[in-house]
């Protein structure tokens, strides 16, 4: 950025109400294909920690197409058919991607923000 651009960093907090992740989570991953019957999303951002931003998402639905992709290289390289293009995630994905998460800000980094905030 360019000085002067900006005149004033605004802090918007991270949400800890459970129906504003959700609807995070869904627009970050509405054109995901997910079999719907292995994977229950409501759960899932139940699940998640409570200090995670909306990059956070991002990173964790990221990290659950990666996953998914893998899963297709593999099950494709041990067919000797046509290759299936179409990535479709399953419940798997998700809690793999969970388990090796880790937030971008942990409870210093939110209290920080906040005290920067009051001032």
């Amino acid at each position: 950025l360019r000085p002067g651009r900006f005149d004033k960093l605004i802090y918007i907090g991270i949400s800890n109400d459970h129906n504003d992740r959700r609807q995070m989570f869904q627009a970050l991953t509405q054109k995901f294909k997910i079999v719907e019957e292995e994977f229950d999303a409501d759960a899932f951002v139940r699940a998640c920690p409570l200090n995670m931003t909306g990059a956070d998402f991002y990173a964790l639905a990221s990290g659950a197409y990666l996953s998914a992709i893998r899963r297709l290289i593999t099950n494709n390289q041990e067919k000797d058919d046509e290759y299936d293009q179409i990535v479709h995630l399953i419940k798997s994905d998700f809690t793999d991607a969970l388990a090796t998460f880790t937030p971008s800000l942990d409870e210093n980094d939110i209290r920080q923000y906040e005290r920067l905030q009051k001032s």
